[in-house]
């Protein structure tokens, strides 16, 4: 793992291309979510070296993750997330509760599709399952801002509320148990 300065990415998880064998992980050093990146990027580790073949990530192929990826699909912040991107404009509501208008740009809509993609789900849901069973409250702290909605901004659900998470986090704990990786 290594700390990275001037990126844009909050973190990132290199591999080679050929062989899919992992090479480093990358996390932006000024940011405030600097763990929860990190639990992230352990996530699509994971997804292609533990869970994946080859170059393929497991989140893609895997039968094992098909619970899984119903369960994400089904949820509501995947729906909400999908709408957002499927729509030209959205509603943004103010702190003094008055409602209007806003665009969603082509780059907003290109973010949606990579958010939207079986490698990102599994590695955000990897950290929240990560987050709301261990023991560092850094983890919650940052799990929260994401989902936290900001009065005046287009919310983004990238992180699931708990009631929503139930059945992410079920079949994750399920696939853990399978795997030996949990007892």
């Amino acid at each position: 793992m290594r700390f990275a300065y001037g990126t844009r990415e909050l973190g990132r998880f290199l591999f080679d291309s050929q062989t899919g064998e992992p090479i480093s992980i990358l996390v932006r050093s000024n940011q405030v979510h600097r763990e929860l990146s990190l639990v992230h990027e352990i996530g699509h580790v994971l997804d292609l070296a533990a869970l994946g073949a080859g170059i393929q990530f497991g989140s893609r192929c895997n039968p094992i993750l098909e619970d899984w990826g119903r369960a994400v699909t089904a949820s509501s912040a995947f729906r909400l997330l999908q709408d957002v991107g499927n729509r030209r404009r959205v509603k943004i509501v103010d702190a003094s509760g008055s409602a209007h208008d806003a665009s969603i740009t082509q780059r907003e809509r290109e973010l949606i599709d990579m958010w939207l993609q079986p490698e990102e789900l599994w590695a955000r849901s990897y950290a929240q399952f990560v987050a709301a069973h261990g023991s560092l409250p850094a983890l919650i702290t940052s799990l929260d801002a994401f989902r936290a909605r900001v009065p005046g901004k287009v919310y983004y659900p990238l992180q699931w509320d708990e009631d929503d998470f139930a059945a992410v986090d079920i079949t994750i704990d399920a696939l853990f148990r399978t795997l030996g990786w949990r007892t």
